[in-house]
């Protein structure tokens, strides 16, 4: 075969390796650069993203999430907030320094100069991104200071670690202890978790 013709089968190749890389559909990303935990509150989605330590996760939704993104410590405190939706070439990052940015397509967004508290506050010592899930995320009670009428704790896969009726208020603390097992409370007071989740979130026909 002719050299310039098995260059240019080869460049070929090459290309169409390349355009199928690039043609995956992509993802949510959330970086975490110190070693200290962080939670990312994807407001108006009832999405709650506990990020253990140092690394980079993605989110598995391939549709925009919620209406605004706030990101919190462990201990509950904002760090800062950022309005619009997270969608699939949204990164937020929590830089070293505790600096926190979200960029779509590498185009930063401002922070919010008031960014409004959130809830639960969550505790993950499992070492794995874990996501919440506030059922019924439109119902809201006491004063604001309630959403929901249930939780449910799923790793990165869709997996249910734990399922827990009743709404999440101002005074929930989740703990994600290290064997994996969930604790809810409600100002100091632990609630019971469903005797029967459903194997994976969102649930799917075999846990009907």
């Amino acid at each position: 075969m002719d050299r310039a013709v098995m260059v240019g089968a080869a460049a070929l190749v090459l290309l169409s390796g390349c355009f199928v890389f690039d043609s995956r559909p992509p993802h949510a990303k959330v970086i975490n650069d110190p070693e200290e935990p962080v939670v990312v509150h994807v407001l108006g989605s009832g999405r709650v993203l506990a990020l253990p330590g140092a690394g980079t996760h993605w989110l598995r939704d391939e549709e925009c999430l919620g209406d605004s993104v706030v990101v919190a410590g462990e201990d509950g405190e904002v760090l800062a907030g950022f309005d619009g939706t997270v969608c699939p070439k949204t990164t937020v990052t929590r830089f070293s320094d505790g600096q926190v940015s979200v960029s779509d397509n590498g185009i930063l967004r401002e922070p919010l100069s008031d960014p409004p508290a959130v809830w639960p506050q969550v505790i993950n010592s499992f070492g794995r991104m874990q996501v919440l899930y506030v059922t019924g995320w439109d119902l809201v009670g006491r004063g604001g200071e309630c959403r929901g009428d249930g939780l449910v704790v799923a790793d990165a896969s869709g997996l249910v670690y734990g399922l827990f009726s009743g709404a999440v208020c101002a005074g929930t603390v989740v703990r994600i202890l290290e064997d994996g097992q969930i604790e809810v409370m409600d100002d100091g007071v632990l609630r019971a978790p469903s005797p029967d989740p459903p194997r994976a979130w969102p649930p799917s026909s075999d846990d009907a």
